[in-house]
């Protein structure tokens, strides 16, 4: 974990998250370590035969969603990524750690994208103000009752860069499509 630094380094303490430096991130835009662990279990735990994660960065999560995923034995992800260098970095992770088979990097939008088949984990870590209209895009392929949600980067006034999608998730909410359980983490995962 050498190339993680405290989250604290990105992000100001705040009521959600008053000890950022028990966290750790490659970079300012990267999921914490932690929360792709999270992630990684999630997977585990789920059992998921399809996962999507919007937003892939670097490929950190990636790789653990991957990872868990092969440990189940089953199942497979595709991973959005607009950033052609991102896309790049991430696959050369993804090669590294033999997960081609579990895991797919698109270069794509997520507004574009269509899934080949119903989506038991959506993870979305996309640009802020793309999450609501992914969760929405997406929700025709969402199982009531059995598909996860998780996104990521819910909280507000973080260096002032953060937008606080509370009121896009509590919007949802009222629409049916989520019951959300906010976690406290730097940046938050609903």
């Amino acid at each position: 974990m050498t190339d993680l630094r405290p989250e604290s380094d990105f992000t100001a303490p705040h009521e959600y998250a008053p000890h950022p430096e028990w966290w750790h991130s490659a970079d300012g835009e990267a999921t914490e370590e932690e929360v792709g662990l999270l992630i990684g279990a999630l997977v585990r735990a789920l059992q998921p035969e399809y996962v999507v994660e919007t937003g892939t960065h670097i490929g950190r999560t990636t790789v653990r969603i991957g990872e868990a995923l092969r440990e189940n034995g089953h199942g497979r992800a595709v991973s959005l990524e607009v950033d052609p260098q991102r896309a790049l970095l991430a696959r050369a992770r993804v090669a590294a750690m033999l997960l081609k088979e579990q895991v797919e990097i698109r270069e794509q939008s997520s507004l574009e994208f269509t899934p080949e088949q119903a989506i038991d984990l959506l993870f979305c870590d996309s640009p802020y103000e793309l999450r609501p209209q992914e969760v929405r895009r997406y929700s025709a392929w969402l199982i009531p009752g059995r598909s996860v949600v998780a996104i990521h980067d819910w909280t507000s006034g973080i260096r002032g860069h953060y937008r606080d999608v509370r009121e896009d998730v509590e919007q949802m909410r009222a629409e049916g499509l989520l019951e959300p359980i906010y976690l406290p983490t730097p940046r938050g995962l609903v």
